[in-house]
């Protein structure tokens, strides 16, 4: 009797240890956050959460640098440099300047018309035109980086990452943009002091113009795009807008119907003209500049109405530098602000 008691107990002892084992682990199935909280703390020591987006320097684990900078350029691609990048080549010639202004070379560019080419960047192998670009000498420059148009040269894109060549499309239509393209640049160039001094100045000298313009004065203008073949009003997104907006003026075609193949602009009307009857009429050429005085003389100067607008009887109407207004002008936006106040207010800025 003794005996079997005994083995009852002992049988008894057995399943409540074999209870509680099963209730602690029941206990810590339901309780995932405290395992997990442990687990995020010993990694968390072990190597700290970084943001990595954008970076200029990712880390191996054996110290060595395995990106040197990733960016999203304007065609909201990803970028990515593993080295700073020494082989440049420069599409999209408003660019080259903003390059060579904060130390940075290149290797390759397009032949240019309109836009300022640094004397340091003359010589360097030229190829091609804005979309016309020879690949093959391209790809045998061996470039680390090439700088292109988000309008012209977004079709090298599968080639480019074929080859394994970094493509950046970027744009630069408006000072904001130009801000953001130096702070590119500095990063590039290893130069963002100077960037970031650069901007400074022009800002102030920006604020020192508007501080001039009178606030009652808002005089209309117009930008009509010339090319060889073609002229249009310019609604938006372009420096000789912009420049004009901040000088307090009003354009005449921002409220009118979009161009079929251009949303920033409205086809070129002289009935629209006389009938606006704007205070500045500024031309701006794109492409050789005596094709582009050929068509003025065709289609402007040689219709009778042309010469009935208060703009042109007042010599208010005129070709202005592509370089400063057409082209992006970069570090020289306040220049450009500052030559067209001269037009616009000759009796304060003379």
């Amino acid at each position: 009797m003794r005996k079997s008691i005994k083995l009852s107990f002992t049988i008894i002892a057995v399943l409540i240890l074999a209870l509680t084992a099963a209730a602690c682990g029941q206990e810590d199935e339901a309780d995932p956050a405290s395992n997990l909280a442990n687990t995020t703390n010993t990694t968390a020591a072990a190597a700290p959460v970084q943001d990595l987006s954008p970076t200029k320097e990712e880390i191996a684990a054996d110290g060595q640098s395995t990106v040197f900078y990733t960016f999203q350029d304007d065609a909201d691609k990803t970028v990515t440099l593993t080295a700073k990048p020494e082989r440049i080549i420069v599409l999209a010639p408003e660019f080259l300047p903003v390059l060579y202004e904060l130390g940075g070379k290149a290797v390759g560019r397009i032949t240019v018309n309109a836009s300022p080419v640094p004397e340091a960047a003359e010589d360097i192998q030229q190829l091609g035109t804005v979309g016309q670009v020879n690949v093959e000498q391209l790809v045998a420059l061996k470039p680390d980086l090439v700088i292109g148009s988000t309008t012209f040269d977004a079709k090298l894109t599968d080639l480019m990452a074929s080859n394994k060549i970094p493509l950046a499309l970027l744009k630069m239509s408006s000072f904001e943009s130009v801000k953001e393209k130096a702070e590119l640049f500095g990063i590039i160039t290893g130069n963002e002091t100077k960037a970031g001094e650069l901007i400074a100045k022009i800002e102030a000298d920006m604020a020192g113009i508007s501080s001039k313009i009178p606030a009652d004065q808002h005089p209309t203008f117009t930008v009509l795009n010339v090319t060889p073949s073609s002229i249009s009003l310019q609604r938006s997104n372009t420096t000789a807008l912009e420049i004009g907006h901040l000088l307090g003026m009003t354009n005449i075609a921002e409220g009118m119907s979009a161009s079929p193949n251009s949303a920033t602009s409205a086809p070129y009307s002289m009935e629209a003209l006389v009938a606006a009857q704007p205070d500045f009429i500024f031309m701006t050429i794109h492409g050789a500049q005596d094709k582009g005085m050929a068509k003025i003389q065709q289609d402007l100067e040689k219709n009778p109405a042309w010469a009935s607008l208060t703009a042109v009887k007042e010599k208010r109407a005129m070709v202005i530098p592509a370089d400063k207004f057409l082209t992006n002008p970069g570090f020289n936006y306040a220049e450009s602000m500052k030559l067209m106040a001269q037009i616009v207010y000759p009796e304060i800025f003379g």
